[in-house]
């Protein structure tokens, strides 16, 4: 199987990748990542050598780039850590928001669309529901909150949403995972 991971020098995606390629080395990692202030190659340092993984550079918002890429590289699923993130951030430039969180988002449902993959994972954080509490006896977390719209990081992250209803209409599935943050 071959997989494209966006965003896959930060945090999270590094170690999703990691954690792929110990757990399927027979697959085909390319990991994609613009790598602004959240991505560190460093993450990566232990499977730049691995056969199947290979690193590309580039902003997914690129839809040239994107389509060459998946052009070349015939992925059969698609991972999208991609994201600008953390809420304050979301206040003091929210037209980054749109362009990567909407716009690149769209790219790559586009470019699943295209040519034909059939799986799209969209992965996101539960900044998206605002801020929650310290103590979690006082109001215990549930998967059906709501999204905060009251900031751009909610708005924007609940477009990309509404975006992934639009792929399940054609032959593409996509799916959205959103982790807690409590590393």
């Amino acid at each position: 199987m071959t997989i494209i991971v966006t965003g896959g020098a930060g945090f999270i995606g590094g170690n999703y990748i990691l954690y792929h390629l110990k757990a399927h080395p027979e697959d085909r990692v390319i990991c994609l990542d613009k790598l602004t202030y959240a991505g560190n190659l460093s993450t990566l340092s232990s499977v730049m050598t691995h056969p199947n993984f290979r690193f590309v550079k580039l902003d997914i918002c690129d839809r040239e780039g994107v389509y060459g890429l998946f052009e070349e590289e015939k992925p059969d699923v698609v991972i999208n850590f991609a994201a600008e993130s953390h809420v304050d951030r979301s206040i003091e430039n929210p037209s980054v928001f749109l362009q990567t969180n909407i716009i690149g988002t769209s790219v790559l449902m586009d470019a699943c669309r295209k040519y034909g993959i059939r799986r799209f994972h969209q992965v996101g954080t539960d900044e998206v529901y605002g801020d929650l509490p310290l103590d979690p006896w006082l109001k215990p977390f549930c998967w059906a909150y709501q999204i905060w719209r009251y900031c751009y990081l909610g708005i924007k992250k609940n477009r990309a949403k509404d975006l992934r209803q639009g792929i399940n209409q054609s032959k593409s599935r996509a799916d959205i995972l959103r982790q807690l943050n409590i590393y």
